[in-house]
């Protein structure tokens, strides 16, 4: 968040520095005829004696130009827009376990896409169903092996993906589920969902009730 407010102050006062060095150095030829032309022009008085002259006032009406220009970024980047976006979709399934009476086999998916701002580096996918075997589950696909080193999944603007696990649930209980992405620049994104008994197989013909939760950032 820091960098965003001070790259786009500092290059406004570059570009300030850099309007005003030009309007400084002049040829020797030039500047004769400036100090002639001051000689017998005549000097504006306005009201508080801020300006004398139409180069002062065109001076300083860049100066404000280029002030307010770096104040609409830094209020940009205060307000959001160079934030990474993410959008989160949960679904889930059920079905009753062939091995295990009384049990059911419930399999979440988790969906990422990616918003239209900058790549996202995965750091943590972990889905979390209280009253669950297990009940904590990070996915491990959010790391990339190579050769020589380990390296995070990016997704880049537009692209999508999905994760699925599975876990074992009592048949007669409902469970909510937590799912929870973390990535690049302290970003961290969150988004539930509720797993009924007897809940229809996503896949089956059967109606399903089955609902696609798309979580809102949350910035941290």
């Amino acid at each position: 968040m820091t960098k965003f407010l001070i790259v786009p102050a500092l290059a406004a006062l570059s570009m300030v520095a850099a309007s005003q060095g030009l309007q400084r150095v002049q040829p020797e030829s030039e500047k004769t005829e400036a100090a002639r032309a001051a000689g017998s022009a005549q000097k504006i008085d306005l009201p508080g004696g801020w300006f004398n002259t139409p180069t002062e006032i065109k001076d300083t009406a860049q100066t404000v130009a280029w002030i307010a220009a770096a104040l609409f970024f830094v209020y940009k980047a205060y307000a959001g827009y160079m934030f990474i976006n993410l959008s989160i979709a949960v679904e889930a399934r059920r079905r009753t376990s062939r091995s295990r009476q009384g049990r059911d086999d419930l399999v979440v998916r988790t969906t990422l896409t990616k918003g239209d701002r900058a790549t996202l580096k995965l750091g943590l996918v972990e889905i979390v169903v209280e009253g669950a075997h297990p009940s904590h589950v990070a996915i491990s696909e959010v790391q990339v092996s190579e050769k020589t080193r380990v390296r995070p999944l990016k997704l880049t603007p537009g692209e999508t993906t999905h994760f699925e696990t599975c876990f074992d649930v009592d048949s007669d209980s409902p469970y909510t589920i937590v799912v929870t992405v973390r990535g690049s620049r302290r970003g961290c994104w969150k988004a539930s969902y509720v797993s009924l008994p007897d809940e229809p197989d996503l896949h089956s013909n059967a109606p399903s009730n089955t609902r696609l939760q798309p979580a809102a950032p949350v910035r941290s």
